[in-house]
């Protein structure tokens, strides 16, 4: 088939079908890929994966179904662009830490009692007891 608006030959049907079927499959496994990849800090808080898979397949999807011009063609790249912007809407809102609130820097912890890694009770009075104590929160992913 030839292409009057580039000039050149365009591609076949069955191609176009592929480049539509790859935009879906990109978008789909962009989150996928992410939770596989939770267990790296840096991927996890970025989503620099996904967020770079997702969009390639979205453009892709677009770009077949405008030149397939198929009713299921623009359902698939529908289907790419809303899978993109909720995939992207929860990483950018969703997923803000809130704001922190509590004890001020340099205050006096109320005295508790946890147990600590290996399942022993961990007293803050006993601590004090020995000296200063630093109290670190760590919120993540272990």
């Amino acid at each position: 088939m030839h292409d009057e608006r580039s000039g050149t030959e365009a591609p076949a049907p069955r191609r176009r079908s592929k480049l539509v079927a790859a935009g879906v499959l990109l978008t789909v496994a962009g989150p996928a890929v992410y939770f596989a990849l939770l267990d790296y800090p840096w991927l996890r808080s970025t989503a620099v994966v996904p967020l770079t898979m997702m969009p390639a397949g979205a453009v892709t999807g677009v770009w077949a179904a405008t030149r397939s011009r198929r009713w299921w063609a623009w359902l698939a790249a529908g289907f790419d662009v809303v899978m993109l912007a909720s995939f992207a809407g929860s990483m950018l809102l969703l997923m803000k830490v809130p704001e922190a609130t509590g004890f001020e820097a340099m205050s006096v912890a109320p005295d508790f009692t946890v147990q600590d890694q290996e399942g022993r009770d961990f007293h803050l009075a006993d601590a004090l007891g020995h000296g200063p104590v630093l109290l670190v929160f760590y919120r993540g992913h272990w």
